[in-house]
């Protein structure tokens, strides 16, 4: 008689389990409501009709709030630090783009269409509101500094006018565990949570402010060893000039208990330092880069 092996569950985050069941792995994430689960449902049924590859399939186990997959073993999440991992990761991200050649993602009715602009005006906005907390801690000066370069961001971002891109599926969420390389050198993307319809240009530029920390802010080297950047809009290069990580930070750490800002209060500091001694750098690259994609036009 076969033995029965054991399910073990074992917890990863919140709502997030790996599950071991008759020598098999899986990823488990539970939804808060069914609208969730059925968005990234229907999501992955589009991209696996069409052949994307770098995707998880889904699995028959799940449930209305239940999303389950195979686990992707001899995976990690990718490094922004390295070029392999860097070349692989926009691979990824301009492979998923590119589906707006076989799917009309701008006819999908379950996605939400993205509109950023509207999501940093909101950032500055609730930035501004913890002032006090966050002033104490990096000083009046730097914090107004943030706020001047996120408004001159937002100020030429309203008035830019370009050719409007063709909408596609947008991952949403480009942090570095989204996104998990396997030793074939391949970048999975996954947590379609937040995915949207919108311009690819636009995640690309919120790709760039997860990446250039790890690269000390050097556009100039990036945009080297990329080639792919040089096709970037007007909209997205204007993007880099919004301090869009550091705000971010401060916002994640003003959420904080006491207990959780006192083990990354240093970290931040120190992050937010290089960034402001980066910055005028950054947008003199950012100009630079749009006078020449004007002079080509």
């Amino acid at each position: 008689m076969k033995e029965k092996r054991e399910t073990l569950f074992f917890e990863v985050k919140p709502h997030v389990w790996r599950l071991e069941e008759e020598g098999q792995s899986f990823a488990v994430k539970r939804y808060k409501d069914s609208k969730g689960a059925g968005k990234v449902r229907k999501l992955h049924n589009q991209l696996q009709a069409v052949g994307f590859p770098y995707i998880a399939p889904l699995t028959d186990k799940g449930t209305d709030h239940l999303i389950i997959q195979p686990w992707l073993s001899g995976t990690r999440p990718v490094d922004y630090a390295s070029i392999t991992d860097r070349r692989a990761s926009l691979r990824s991200l301009n492979a998923l783009h590119a589906t707006r050649e076989v799917i009309d993602w701008n006819s999908v009715t379950y996605l939400p269409r993205f509109n950023l602009h509207r999501k940093w005006v909101r950032r500055l906005e609730r930035f501004r509101q913890q002032e006090e907390l966050i002033a104490g801690h990096i000083g009046t000066s730097a914090f107004s500094d943030i706020c001047l370069y996120a408004e001159e961001a937002l100020l030429r971002l309203e008035g830019v006018s370009e050719k409007e891109e063709v909408p596609t599926i947008l991952h949403g969420d480009v942090v570095h565990h989204n996104l998990l390389a396997a030793d074939d050198g391949t970048v999975y993307l996954i947590d379609f949570d937040l995915a949207a319809v919108g311009s690819a240009s636009a995640e690309i530029a919120l790709w760039l402010h997860r990446v250039l920390p790890h690269m000390a802010y050097d556009g100039e080297q990036l945009f080297r060893e990329l080639p792919r950047l040089q096709e970037l809009s007007e909209e997205a290069l204007i993007m880099l000039q919004y301090p869009n990580e550091v705000m971010r930070e401060w916002l994640y750490f003003a959420g904080l208990p006491d207990p959780g800002r006192h083990r990354i209060r240093n970290h931040l500091v120190q992050f937010t330092k290089q960034g402001l001694h980066a910055w005028p750098g950054l947008c003199r690259f950012s100009d630079s880069q749009l006078q020449r994609k004007q002079d080509r036009t």
